[in-house]
């Protein structure tokens, strides 16, 4: 759900707001962003349900069955996930220092991806479900050690995120550490972009 670009808003004048500041000063990026739906889609073919998303908002449309945030917002009537608030900034505490459990999907901040890559590396490696949202970053030695250990990766098509108008400005992946290798490339595959 996090990531560099900033022209999420709901009107166009927040929108492009957004991406002056994101042009101006990029430290200053929005770091949330939320996962489309045709990603939750495929991710729903494959999985009974989502039982965690480590690093989520409550303006997700993830609805994992927990999610844990830093800071507080107001939770939608109805929604069914259980949302735990966790002390700290975006992007620095949030879901790395609790266990992760079977189907944990991460949309993790981009800016402190390698923290996340290699949690979600050391959790796929004891056995568990685990996907992952992430920019490449085939440049970096963490990144493609990271990878190595994945069950498998599928290379994106351009992806718009929720709220904006265009499509994220760098190749993203779908890393997956799991059991289903057949099953998530198919679904991933036939919907999104190619199996590497």
């Amino acid at each position: 759900m996090k990531a560099l670009y900033g022209a999420r808003g709901h009107d166009s004048e927040t929108r492009r707001k957004n991406t002056a500041k994101s042009l101006i000063s990029p430290g200053e990026r929005p770091q949330e962003i939320l996962t489309p739906r045709p990603l939750l889609n495929a991710i729903r073919q494959m999985w009974p349900s989502i039982a965690l998303d480590p690093c989520g908002s409550p303006d997700s449309i993830v609805y994992a069955d927990e999610t844990y945030c830093v800071s507080p917002s107001v939770v939608r009537k109805g929604d069914k996930t259980s949302i735990h608030y966790l002390p700290g900034t975006p992007g620095e505490v949030d879901g790395l220092s609790v266990p992760w459990v079977d189907y944990t999907y991460c949309n993790p901040p981009f800016k402190s991806l390698s923290t996340w890559l290699a949690k979600a590396a050391a959790e796929g490696g004891r056995g568990l479900e685990v996907l992952m949202l992430a920019p490449a970053r085939t440049n970096r030695k963490w990144f493609r050690a990271a990878t190595r250990t994945c069950s498998s990766i599928c290379e994106l098509d351009p992806v718009v995120f929720e709220g904006f108008d265009q499509s994220f400005p760098a190749p993203l992946w779908m890393l997956y550490w799991g059991q289903l290798t057949n099953l998530f490339e198919f679904e991933f595959d036939q919907v999104l972009g190619g199996v590497r």
